[in-house]
């Protein structure tokens, strides 16, 4: 059970209620007017052609104000549920909004209906609606429309919730109100207003904790509500509005909060210091190895991938993987053409505790005038299985070359031309991970290479000029 106990101090500027006489008892009494606003103007309740009910600020300061589930409890065909005593709240109008949907779905939202604060939609365009800045303890009265609004104010099929904070009255005041309760309720709301002019102008603070009803459910609240608001002319009212709030919910469920934290803080420790692990003890020798044999060919090491090489067409470069870089590249003269030397790698998993990472270095360099596309590399389980299916590729007179690499070229003739009986046996010879694309005006080299390897690019760069001696004259000799 739920003890909310509290005081409230107030304030006018000017003027004094008068007694209340008491009328003789057969004498008729004149009920005070109820008008609503929920029809988009001003209406007394019982001329509205709908299901509606009013909560008025006397009710509203009776309750704790962190869900609108106290105020709307006793409101007919509406049903308001709190799973954790705080803004989670769940709202039902005659059967709508049972439900939310998707990442919030019954977690402090509600399809179906339509919440106004002040006239302005809390309402999202998918139909959810978050109670955050709901601020029952400075509203001065809440409507509910019991009925399907759809034609006046859309997408409200199950009804309205209109909550008002503006101010009534005509004189200056403030209101401060603390509330202390079962579950470690502690609520302090503090509110002004005056008149200006023709209008009124309000501001309204509220600063909640709860503990909760089950264990590690505790929130904490702060909303700011002020804003300005006056008639121009005899018809148009301006208003200007200001809401903010922050606040914390912790939805743990049955789960202990404390195990919950250490949880994450175990899981951010071991992926920051996998991570970490990774760049100091891999990526970073390789990147000095990398500045430093490079440096000594007299070529110009940069990190990253500045030429954009992994846009090019090299089937290297769009091989089947979730993640793929280019870390390291260099450029340089060498043999009479400009070179690009880059370190490549991609992971055809995204498993972090699987290391499937592939690692090539790769020699770029021009092609020459006349020559196909051309690409001659390994023997992968994707070509094993597009052989399977009966997608051809270019088979080479000897089989043993054939079982170790897939050949694709758009002119049969230049593939055969290029990959002669000599280039064959000294591609076989390079060993696995070997072999060399030629995609428009160039020509790539590239070799796989051992996660722990440093000083590579030397033979690189040596197996690239092994490559050039070992081109066909007829290739060489019909491009010139």
């Amino acid at each position: 059970m739920q003890i909310v106990l509290g005081f409230t101090l107030s304030a006018f500027a000017a003027g004094s209620a008068n007694a209340q006489v008491q009328p003789p008892r057969d004498s008729a009494v004149n009920l005070a007017g109820v008008t609503v606003t929920a029809t988009r103007r001003d209406a007394s309740i019982l001329r509205t052609p709908l299901a509606i009910s009013k909560v008025t600020a006397s009710d509203l300061r009776a309750v704790n104000g962190y869900g609108v589930e106290d105020a709307l409890a006793r409101i007919p065909g509406v049903i308001a549920q709190s799973r954790y005593g705080t803004s989670d709240v769940r709202l039902i109008i005659r059967g709508f909004g049972a439900r939310g949907a998707g990442d919030r779905s019954n977690s402090g939202t509600s399809r179906g209906i339509r919440v106004l604060l002040d006239g302005f939609p809390e309402t999202e365009p998918d139909g959810r609606t978050a109670f955050d800045h709901i601020d029952l303890a400075t509203a001065e009265a809440v409507e509910v429309v019991r009925s399907n609004a759809s034609a006046l104010w859309g997408n409200a099929a199950g009804g309205v919730v209109n909550i008002l904070s503006i101010p009534s009255g005509d004189k200056p005041s403030y209101d401060f109100q603390p509330i202390f309760g079962g579950f470690g309720l502690r609520r302090y709301a503090f509110r002004a207003s005056a008149p200006i002019g023709n209008g009124t102008a309000w501001i309204a603070l509220t600063n909640s904790t709860f503990d909760g009803w089950r264990k590690h459910s505790d929130a904490r609240r702060s909303v700011l509500n002020a804003g300005a608001s006056g008639t121009i002319g005899t018809s148009s009212t301006l208003g200007v509005f200001l809401v903010a709030g922050t606040g914390l919910l912790f939805l743990t469920g049955n789960r202990e909060a404390g195990r919950v934290a250490r949880e994450m803080f175990v899981l951010g420790v071991v992926v920051g210091g996998t991570f970490w692990l990774g760049y100091r003890f891999r990526v970073l020798p390789r990147r000095d190895s990398f500045r430093g044999q490079t440096e000594a060919l007299a070529f110009t090491p940069r990190e990253g991938d500045p030429f954009g090489l992994l846009d090019l067409p090299f089937t290297v470069f769009h091989w089947a993987g979730s993640v793929r870089q280019i870390e390291n590249t260099a450029t340089g003269s060498h043999g009479g053409h400009q070179i690009v030397i880059a370190d490549y790698w991609f992971a055809p998993t995204a498993a972090e505790q699987v290391d499937d990472y592939e690692r090539y270095t790769c020699v770029i360099g021009p092609s020459m005038a006349g020559w196909s596309d051309l690409t001659v590399v390994p023997e992968r389980l994707v070509s094993r299985l597009r052989d399977a299916i009966g997608v051809p590729l270019i088979n080479m007179e000897l089989e043993e070359f054939n079982r170790a690499f897939q050949i694709r070229a758009g002119d049969a003739r230049f593939a055969s031309a290029f990959v002669d009986a000599r280039m064959m046996r000294w591609l076989l010879e390079r060993g696995p991970g070997v072999g060399f694309e030629v995609s428009g005006a160039r020509v790539m080299v590239f070799r796989r290479r051992a996660t722990a390897s440093l000083d590579d690019v030397a033979d690189s760069l040596a197996l690239y000029d092994d490559f050039v001696e070992h081109i066909p004259q007829v290739v060489v000799a019909g491009s010139s």
